[in-house]
């Protein structure tokens, strides 16, 4: 009888571990490391703008190498491991394998960062993680993922947020929040803004017109109009003086007055004199903050030209483009020279070389290690970044 009993004991437990390795196999099989590149069915998805409801969507790695054959409605990139997916007006996701790791259900879906992705389901906004579970339940109006590990939720035009877990830390019940930045985010009650921690405390009190998000330890305030940088105890380290402002990144601020923009330190210092008609920035990681330099460059416009100053001051790559990809990544930059109606695309390193030929019509920044390019705006192509050709669209 016990012999009996420790046989059906065991043939339980090993249906139970088959029963819950084969509802989570597409999710083990998740690899944040292996990326993919969606791509359409045909290049007129590019060229011929009434041929987009006939595409279908696949997926290539950073070698060429055909994934997913075309199949779905719509499809983005791979991101933390998982690519969003539409199929059948329906948004899921696909693990690194091609395989459906979240069947398609929502309305729309976000792409994962940290183990979590926004999705919405009858028409409210929600969280959940790489399992398909909800960590933060479809009824709220807004969400919003922050850098510091916590989601901003908004409920009846009142702010508040929650961990990862689930778990609320604070109610909503502030005018706004902005994202989390190095433990804080800047908070507005009471028609002041002040900042606020990770556990929900208000460490420095709503006092000012207006507040960015903290970065290399100083965050910009609004007093009187005018701006100036507070550090993380709330102590004004760098008086309101300016008209614009942008964060510090790699120890350098963008800083304006009456139009004209220059780069100060964290002391306050002037590294270049107010000379830029404008300073190009971006969404760092997509955390909500701006950064003006990456990768120790940062665009800068003269006379209707950008080029690229290093954290030194020094034009390093001389005013000549009309357009720039406002950073550099993995050591490029996509810019632009127009010729007339004749607008050339070309990517350019870290001193300004062309890496590929010219006379690119049309070009995309890289992502996932390709970009997609064009030279007639009818065949397309992605390269890397040595600008070796990969995959070649079909043109049908």
């Amino acid at each position: 009888m016990e012999k009996n009993k420790l046989l059906i004991s065991i043939l339980f437990f090993t249906i139970s571990i088959f029963i819950l390795n084969g509802c989570n196999n597409s999710y083990s099989k998740i690899n944040s490391d292996k990326n993919l590149i969606a791509f359409p069915s045909s290049s007129k998805y590019y060229s011929n703008h009434s041929y987009s409801n006939k595409i279908k969507w696949g997926f290539i790695d950073k070698t060429g190498k055909v994934i997913v054959k075309p199949k779905y409605d719509r499809a983005l990139d791979s991101s933390d491991g998982l690519a969003v997916i539409l199929l059948n007006g329906k948004y899921g996701y696909i693990n690194s394998n091609g395989e459906i790791a979240i069947k398609p259900k929502f309305e729309q879906a976000f792409s994962f960062k940290n183990g979590v992705a926004e999705v919405a389901i009858n028409n409210k906004a929600a969280y959940i993680n790489k399992a398909g579970k909800f960590i933060v339940k479809p009824k709220y109006t807004i969400v919003s993922h922050t850098h510091n590990k916590m989601i901003v939720v908004a409920k009846d035009n009142k702010y508040g947020f929650i961990n990862l877990n689930g778990k609320m830390i604070a109610k909503p019940q502030y005018d706004y929040i902005s994202s989390f930045s190095e433990g804080l985010a800047a908070i507005k009650l009471y028609n002041r803004y002040g900042y606020i921690s990770i556990n929900g405390n208000i460490t420095i009190k709503p006092q000012f017109e207006n507040a960015s998000s903290f970065s290399n330890g100083f965050a910009g305030v609004e007093v009187n109009n005018k701006w100036g940088f507070i550090d993380t105890n709330g102590n004004m380290i760098i008086k309101p003086q300016y008209d614009t402002i942008l964060p510090f990144s790699q120890g350098l601020a963008g800083v304006e007055i009456n139009n004209k923009w220059g780069f100060i330190n964290t002391k306050g210092n002037m590294i270049t004199k107010l000379q830029y008609d404008n300073v190009a920035y971006f969404n760092e990681n997509l955390t909500g903050n701006l950064s003006a330099f990456n990768e120790n460059l940062a665009g800068v416009e003269v006379n209707n030209k950008w080029g690229f100053i290093d954290t030194n001051g020094n034009m390093v790559i001389k005013p000549q483009f009309t357009f720039i990809s406002s950073h550099f990544s993995n050591g490029l930059a996509l810019v632009r020279k127009d010729n007339g109606n004749d607008p050339q695309y070309e990517y350019i390193n870290k001193v300004g070389n062309y890496i590929f030929k010219p006379n690119l019509k049309y070009a995309q920044l890289f992502s996932n290690n390709l970009a997609l390019v064009s030279t007639d705006k009818i065949n397309f192509e992605y390269i890397n970044s040595k600008g070796i050709i990969v995959y070649k669209l079909k043109n049908n």
